[in-house]
Protein backbone atom coordinates (compact mmCIF):
# COMPACT_ATOMS: atom_id res chain seq x y z
CA UNK A 1 0.00 0.00 0.00
CA UNK A 2 1.32 3.43 -0.88
CA UNK A 3 1.98 5.79 1.99
CA UNK A 4 2.96 9.47 2.20
CA UNK A 5 6.34 10.60 3.50
CA UNK A 6 7.79 14.09 3.18
CA UNK A 7 4.75 15.15 1.15
CA UNK A 8 5.31 12.41 -1.44
CA UNK A 9 2.91 9.52 -1.95
CA UNK A 10 4.52 6.27 -3.00
CA UNK A 11 6.20 3.09 -1.86
CA UNK A 12 9.14 3.55 0.51
CA UNK A 13 12.09 1.33 1.36
CA UNK A 14 13.68 2.34 4.68
CA UNK A 15 17.35 1.62 5.38
CA UNK A 16 18.60 3.09 8.65
CA UNK A 17 17.71 6.78 8.68
CA UNK A 18 17.22 6.94 4.89
CA UNK A 19 13.90 6.63 3.02
CA UNK A 20 14.05 5.56 -0.64
CA UNK A 21 11.06 6.37 -2.86
CA UNK A 22 9.63 4.12 -5.56
CA UNK A 23 6.76 5.18 -7.86
CA UNK A 24 5.07 1.77 -7.59
CA UNK A 25 5.29 -1.46 -5.65
CA UNK A 26 8.55 -3.35 -6.08
CA UNK A 27 8.66 -7.12 -5.74
CA UNK A 28 10.90 -8.66 -4.64
CA UNK A 29 11.95 -5.91 -2.28
CA UNK A 30 14.95 -3.89 -3.50
CA UNK A 31 18.44 -4.53 -2.18
CA UNK A 32 19.37 -1.81 0.33
CA UNK A 33 22.86 -1.45 -1.16
CA UNK A 34 21.74 -0.78 -4.75
CA UNK A 35 20.04 2.33 -6.07
CA UNK A 36 16.87 1.71 -8.10
CA UNK A 37 17.93 0.00 -11.32
CA UNK A 38 21.40 -0.78 -9.95
CA UNK A 39 23.29 -3.99 -10.69
CA UNK A 40 25.05 -6.10 -8.06
CA UNK A 41 28.86 -6.08 -8.17
CA UNK A 42 29.14 -2.33 -8.79
CA UNK A 43 29.50 0.71 -6.59
CA UNK A 44 27.49 3.81 -7.46
CA UNK A 45 29.06 7.27 -7.26
CA UNK A 46 27.21 10.60 -7.14
CA UNK A 47 29.22 13.46 -8.67
CA UNK A 48 26.88 16.12 -7.23
CA UNK A 49 27.50 15.05 -3.61
CA UNK A 50 30.86 13.31 -4.08
CA UNK A 51 29.62 10.25 -2.17
CA UNK A 52 28.81 6.61 -2.85
CA UNK A 53 25.40 4.99 -2.48
CA UNK A 54 23.96 4.26 0.15
CA UNK A 55 25.69 7.13 1.98
CA UNK A 56 23.59 9.39 -0.27
CA UNK A 57 20.02 8.25 -0.93
CA UNK A 58 19.35 10.25 -4.09
CA UNK A 59 21.63 11.79 -6.69
CA UNK A 60 20.50 14.83 -8.75
CA UNK A 61 23.34 14.35 -11.23
CA UNK A 62 22.58 10.64 -11.72
CA UNK A 63 24.51 7.60 -10.46
CA UNK A 64 27.77 6.58 -12.10
CA UNK A 65 28.62 2.87 -11.86
CA UNK A 66 32.14 1.98 -10.76
CA UNK A 67 33.68 -1.50 -10.48
CA UNK A 68 34.10 -2.81 -6.94
CA UNK A 69 37.71 -2.88 -5.78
Amino acid sequence: MACPYGGRLGWWWIVGPNWYWYPGPVYPYPAPFLPPGGVAGRWYWCDAYRQYYPYVGACPSGWRAAPMQ
